[in-house]
């Protein structure tokens, strides 16, 4: 059963399936609005319409498990493309490679999730706090040092909801605790322990947070009880 009460963090994880990728799309979109389906079936590959498929089962089963049944007409995105329920819990998605992470709190909440991948690092350094770029060249593993930092930087800014693309290389995301100008609120960064080849970080307002993971299978995505 899901936790909602006080400072506990869910974290749902679920992959792909990996059979029947078609059968699971086609079973999975009966369970969603027609305006959902649509959505998914945008996306040219299967791969993609899949791991969008799979954050809104996610939801679905996390609120049907805690006795809120989604209602799919109270399924929002904010002007800036993050998605929440009008009366449900706070939460945010992210995926990488063949996974997909959702993560639940009572308080705004955001997650990044990345898969390793061979890359130039200081092609990315203008997007980078000055003491991120040095963690990063510093680093015995430059890549593994710059997506350690990336994807705390992502969940940073995907809880303040103001998108990637404003304000990267502003705050020193390595730091556990920074305090963002605009409302002077405080937000705590996790970086959390994943499988091989992935990173995956949290950013909470929540100094004394803590969190739960629980891998949900694809076939139990699909049930209504």
């Amino acid at each position: 059963m899901a936790s909602v009460e006080g400072t506990v963090i869910d974290l749902w994880h679920t992959d792909i399936p990996i059979a029947e990728q078609a059968g699971y799309l086609r079973q999975g979109l009966a369970l969603l609005s027609e305006e959902q389906q649509q959505q998914i079936v945008r996306y040219r590959q299967l791969s993609d319409q899949l791991l969008h498929l799979l954050g809104r089962l996610l939801v679905r089963r996390y609120l049907l498990e805690t006795g809120k049944p989604l209602d799919w007409q109270e399924w929002q995105v904010s002007h800036l493309g993050k998605p929440f329920v009008k009366s449900g819990p706070q939460f945010n998605l992210s995926h990488a490679g063949t996974r997909v992470v959702a993560a639940f709190s009572t308080h705004p909440i955001g997650v990044d999730l990345e898969v390793e991948q061979s890359l130039d690092a200081t092609m990315f350094s203008r997007y980078l706090h000055p003491a991120e770029q040095a963690f990063v060249q510093a680093a015995a593993n430059p890549t593994t040092a710059f997506f350690t930092v990336w994807t705390r930087k992502e969940a940073l800014l995907k809880a303040l909801g103001i998108g990637i693309s404003k304000q990267l290389a502003v705050h020193n995301c390595l730091l556990t605790q920074i305090t963002y100008p605009a409302d002077h609120s405080i937000w705590y960064i996790h970086s959390l322990p994943e499988a091989t080849g992935y990173f995956q970080a949290l950013a909470t307002p929540l100094s004394n947070a803590r969190w739960q993971l629980k891998v949900v299978p694809t076939a139990k995505l699909l049930q209504s009880s």
